[in-house]
């Protein structure tokens, strides 16, 4: 698996579920550091492998951006309005903490907000590097 990370200038660390302050709710400034990555050529051969249990792929675009197109499998769960909102369907989604969590977004953005929420809660995550947009780039498929 290729993973690298990506840079931005705020290396910030998102506090957990149980430490958030008051000004979390606008999750703006959650979206900047680095975090692990995955490439598409890798999460494709991935998803066409269709290991047993699947991989884990959260979609953390709106549901919009998703019906549009989203990668076999993956499920979605919107980081914005808040995270608020985003933690707790999170947690009902269940997913298990002993396997790699793959985040999606447009441009590889919201994803590292997301990616930073599931390390916080003890899950081993990736994001998507370049997001939707690299995977369309490359020509991977959608389903619609």
């Amino acid at each position: 698996m290729t993973t690298n990370t990506t840079n931005s200038t705020n290396t910030s660390t998102a506090p957990s579920s149980s430490e958030e302050p008051s000004w979390f709710s606008s999750p703006w400034w959650w979206t900047f550091g680095s975090v692990p990555e995955i490439d598409s050529d890798t999460l494709h051969q991935l998803v066409q492998s269709k290991p047993e249990p699947p991989p884990q792929i959260i979609d953390v675009r709106t549901e919009t951006e998703y019906q549009e197109g989203h990668i076999e499998g993956s499920l979605n769960c919107s980081f914005l309005p808040n995270v608020f909102s985003f933690s707790s369907r999170m947690e009902q989604m269940k997913l298990d903490p002993s396997r790699p969590v793959y985040a999606i977004c447009l441009s590889a953005h919201r994803s590292i907000a997301a990616v930073k929420w599931l390390s916080r809660n003890g899950y081993n995550a990736f994001q998507l590097k370049g997001g939707m947009q690299e995977w369309r780039r490359m020509n991977k498929p959608e389903v619609k």
